[in-house]
Parts: structure tokens; C-alpha cells; sequence
């Protein structure tokens, strides 16, 4: 499907990128909320998008970007940002040197049109503790966001990965479902080669990646796992300090956070919020090969809401 729009459009509907619309500034760029005011196949007049703008500067791999834009253009599914549209495109533009000369050089826009998701990131949720206080509210989130990732780790032929799954990339909307943002983002970066660009990249926020990483292995789908598992934790705890999971007894940590749920929510499932906790601490074990496939963690989640219907 054909969703390219041209830069003309993009700036006109963004005001050309004017502070105003700029609903926020990230590691990849810039993003713009903005109100389409025609009709584009994928883009429907009235509907409301969020417009990024791509940092092509240091770094930017535009072959790896395309790619990454054919992977986007395959993904429909509700816990997945839908893309709408992208614009290619590259202007000339009077540039001065530091020595004084200026010239003619090339300024290249790659943006990628999102559909706008209005209930803003997970990691503000669980900071400010607005995901309320019943158990079957972060229950859902937590089996959206599964989902979302078995989607990209099985929905096709050949794996997509997200590279940079973590609170600040899971979108909500306004019925609390949860949405996956930014995958594959940071490939455009990291394939560039430049070491400031991987560092701050790959090392932006530590805590969601896995130890393989960190000693220079490769991205797989058991880094995403490992990311999942300590953004289930998150879900679960939301901002009480346990401290981290491996800090203490696993079985110490489980009872915390069970008698954590006992006082915070009488109707919750205590058996479920046990196992979804177990299921976190296997997702971010140090061997690689002890992490379940995401298709295991879906499994075992649709068994586990098997026994509990069985039970009523």
C-alpha cells in the first residue's frame, strides 16, 4: 500500500514543524500532533496523527531506514501504533561553514505519520501511578503488550525485532490498551556504525537491556524477552520499590509483591499475579537460554485464564 506524502503536505500540516504542534522530543527525533485535513487512502480527514521527524544527522542509516519503514508498512495489529503514512524526501539548503564559506547542501527529511494514541506512555502511568488500582487493569496491559510482540516475533515468515521494548515506547490509549511504539527505530542508528550514536542509543536506558548486550552480543528475539520481562515487573509494582528482583530471594520477592496486591486490590487474582511474576523473572534471566519464547509467555498466559475460568 501506497501511504507516501509528500513534504509539501507534511509541512503544511504540521506548520512547518512549527513548537507549537511539537508534542514531544525523543531519541529518535521529533514528534507533532496534528489534525489531517484531507483524504489519503491510509489518512482519513479529521483523524488525528502524531508526525516524526527523523534525526538524519549523526548516524542515520537511510537504506537501514527504508527497511525498517517496508517492516512498519507490514504490521496491522491493535497493539501495535498503526503506521499511516511517511514522507521521503530531501530539499537543498544554504548552509555556513564554521570558516565563514557557505554553499548549497542537501537537508533530508524521513518522517513517519503514526496514528495519534492519546492516553501517552506507560512509563508516565506507572511514575504517576494512574493505571488505578485494580489488578485486571494491569492485567491487560501486560497481556497487550505480549501480544503486540508475539505479533512481531511470529505474525510473519521472518522475525521483526523490536530493539528498544521498554515503558517509554508502549503507548496507551483512551481504554487503557496498550500499544507498541518505535520498534526497530534504533537499527536505523546502531547498523551506522558511529560509536556516540550506539552508545546513546543502546545504552540510553541500561535497566531494559539485556546482559548480552552489554558485553557485545547481538540483538535477538531473547533481548526483546529480557526487556519484556522488566517491563512486565514495572507493570506489576509500578513505582513501589521492591528494589530489583534479583536483589533479594526470588520467592521473597514474589510474596512482596503478592502481599503488595493482597492490600492494594481484594478483588485481584493473587494466583495471577504470582505467575505473571514468575513468568517477568524467567523472562529476564541472565542465560539467554533459559528465557521462554514469547510464544510460551502467551501460552502460558491463555493457560493460566484457562484454570482460573475452570475455577468459577
Amino acid at each position: 500500500m501506497d501511504i507516501q506524502i509528500d513534504l509539501r503536505t507534511v509541512r503544511k500540516i504540521t506548520n512547518n514543524f512549527s513548537d507549537d504542534q511539537k508534542v514531544g522530543t525523543g531519541r529518535y527525533g521529533d514528534a507533532y500532533k496534528v489534525i489531517i485535513s484531507f483524504v489519503k487512502q491510509a489518512v482519513y480527514r479529521g483523524e488525528v496523527i502524531a508526525v516524526k521527524l527523523l534525526d538524519t544527522r549523526q548516524g542515520f542509516d537511510d537504506d537501514q531506514y527504508k527497511n525498517e519503514l517496508r517492516n512498519h508498512m507490514k504490521v496491522q495489529h491493535p497493539n501495535i501504533v498503526r503506521l499511516v503514512g511517511y514522507c521521503n524526501d530531501e530539499t537543498k539548503k544554504y548552509i555556513e561553514s564554521n570558516d565563514g564559506d557557505s554553499d548549497f547542501g542537501k537537508q533530508i527529511y524521513r518522517v513517519l505519520c503514526f496514528e495519534y494514541v492519546p492516553g501517552g506512555s506507560l512509563d508516565k502511568h506507572i511514575s504517576e501511578n494512574s493505571l488505578g488500582d485494580d489488578w485486571h487493569t494491569h492485567y491487560n496491559v501486560i497481556k497487550g503488550i505480549c501480544a503486540g510482540l508475539l505479533h512481531l516475533h511470529c505474525g510473519r515468515e521472518r522475525p521483526i525485532l523490536h530493539l528498544d521494548l521498554k515503558p517509554a515506547n508502549i503507548l496507551l490509549d483512551k481504554s487503557m490498551v496498550p500499544k507498541l511504539a518505535d520498534f526497530g527505530l534504533s537499527r536505523i542508528y546502531l547498523s551506522s556504525g558511529s560509536d556516540a550514536v550506539v552508545d546513546s542509543v543502546a545504552g540510553a536506558n541500561l535497566k531494559y537491556k539485556a546482559s548480552e548486550l552489554k558485553s557485545g552480543g547481538k540483538f535477538s528475539e531473547m533481548t526483546d524477552i529480557f526487556s519484556l520481562g522488566v517491563t512486565i515487573i514495572d507493570v506489576i509494582k509500578g513505582s513501589h520499590d521492591f528494589g530489583q528482583c534479583g536483589d533479594k530471594g526470588a520467592e521473597e520477592f514474589i510474596e512482596n509483591v503478592r502481599g503488595y496486591w493482597m492490600k492494594k486490590d481484594r478483588t485481584a487474582h493473587l494466583d495471577q499475579v504470582e505467575i505473571c511474576t514468575k513468568i517477568a523473572m524467567r523472562c529476564v534471566d541472565p542465560n539467554s537460554r533459559e528465557r521462554p519464547t514469547i510464544k510460551e509467555v502467551v501460552a502460558n498466559l491463555h493457560n493460566m485464564e484457562t484454570q482460573l475460568l475452570s475455577q468459577v
